[in-house]
């Protein structure tokens, strides 16, 4: 089953929504061509050019929770890189140099864990964002997208708060704005298009367990883990950003956000 549209009616052109896909597959496609050989970074470490993108570029949760500490790559056993940040970082900055925080807090909110994250992402912003990009309006859904993900940013932080590890948090803005739409169309309908053989045809869903659907695949491994090559340990997957995102624009449409529009009824008199 391949997700077409919503059922609901939009005046405005997505043009947000677009650019926010747009950025997200240039990121990913420069990404792509970097080399993960390794060693083939800057540095003295085995990183390679797309790890250390991702160290540099990522966000640290001990960066988040540490705002201004250093961090870089030393050498670690078996010719791996390994993060280091605070006092350590001081001595292992010269690696490579890392972004500000602040900046890597922001690219991060761009970055995909992978190519089945990215898919997944941009395919339901395009779905739903439009939607509420028509709700909010150009400035609205943009900082619903980057507060949002900076909320799921720090909601994983806090339980990893030492963790050296760069996380991509496209999920935690995508979340947000999935989020956002339930608030204001959670008796929405997306139109599917099932493409199985003898069963080719067109039905219309809820939307709520695309939705529910989408925060549980961000649990997979496979869909969640950045894998960074390179380094000395591998990160965790960063399950908190999603939701963490998904609950900060649920909660901040149904306190701030606009008059809920009526809601989409079916028919079922027939």
């Amino acid at each position: 089953m391949v997700p077409i549209k919503d059922n609901v009616p939009t005046a405005r052109r997505p043009i947000v929504t677009l650019a926010l896909i747009a950025i997200s597959f240039v990121l990913f496609g420069y990404q792509l061509i970097l080399s993960d050989a390794p060693e083939s970074g800057d540095g003295r470490s085995a990183v390679s050019e797309r790890g250390q993108f991702s160290i540099t570029h990522g966000a640290i949760p001990d960066r988040l929770t540490h705002p201004g500490s250093d961090c870089g790559v030393a050498s670690a056993a078996g010719g791996v890189g390994k993060v280091l940040c605070g006092d350590e970082g001081l001595i292992a900055a010269g690696a490579f140099d890392t972004a500000p925080w602040l900046t890597s807090l922001i690219t991060s909110l761009f970055l995909s864990a992978g190519l089945l994250q990215l898919l997944l992402n941009t395919l339901f912003l395009w779905l739903l964002g439009n939607t509420l990009e028509d709700d909010l309006g150009w400035a609205g859904l943009v900082a619903l997208y980057l507060f949002g993900g900076v909320f799921g940013l720090y909601a994983q932080s806090l339980i990893e708060p030492g963790s050296t590890l760069p996380v991509a948090a496209a999920a935690g803005g995508v979340a947000a704005v999935l989020g956002g739409y339930l608030v204001l169309h959670a008796r929405a309908r997306v139109l599917m298009m099932s493409v199985i053989p003898f069963f080719a045809g067109f039905v219309e869903v809820p939307v709520i367990p695309l939705v529910t659907g989408w925060l549980l695949l961000q649990f997979l491994p496979a869909i969640s883990e950045l894998s960074v090559t390179g380094i000395a340990e591998q990160p965790p997957g960063p399950y908190l950003v999603g939701l963490g995102g998904f609950l900060f624009g649920a909660v901040i449409i149904r306190l701030f956000g606009p008059t809920r529009p009526p809601q989409p009824v079916a028919d079922d008199s027939r």
